[in-house]
């Protein structure tokens, strides 16, 4: 059998920002890691799903303190209210609160007449840098995710 098991990329955005994309379905010692890390000129943070309720964040300042600092996810920060079990400092997120808040987006999106989950055309890009990922591990080459224009500027359903 032949299956991706591994891939990485080094992207490039469309603001001139760069990113390093990782996926692995055999890394030994990763249950449900998903990890977001952000590198700034003025700061970095750090989040990981297999520890919801915490971030990491280092920002300029005493020189005798720089680095990365443990913060716990609190009422004060957005959206966090909402999922803290009890809405309190020192409760975890959890995956109930994670899903209640899909729900949410979801019934708020189909009351408001909005699509309330992924459409073609979501689809559609997805496979445009999928499509983009693999052409460029082929020929070794950085290659532009190119989606057809007329799709991208029809109307959303």
């Amino acid at each position: 059998m032949d299956v991706e098991d591994a891939a990485a990329a080094l992207v490039t955005f469309a603001g001139g920002a760069y990113g390093v994309l990782e996926t692995s379905r055999v890394a030994i010692g990763k249950r449900l890691s998903l990890q977001i890390e952000v590198f700034g000129t003025v700061g970095s943070a750090s989040w990981d799903l297999e520890r919801p309720d915490e971030f990491q964040v280092s920002l300029p300042g005493e020189p005798a303190t720089f680095g990365f600092r443990r913060v716990l996810v609190n009422p004060s920060h957005p959206g966090a209210a909402e999922l803290l079990i009890g809405g309190t400092d020192g409760t975890g997120i959890g995956w109930l609160g994670q899903t209640c808040v899909m729900w949410a987006g979801f019934l708020t999106a189909i009351a408001e007449g909005r699509p309330g989950s992924a459409d073609f055309r979501d689809g559609l890009r997805d496979s445009a840098v999928l499509d983009a990922w693999y052409a460029a591990a082929e020929s070794g080459l950085r290659t532009p995710v190119t989606v057809p224009a007329h799709v991208m500027a029809a109307p959303a359903s």
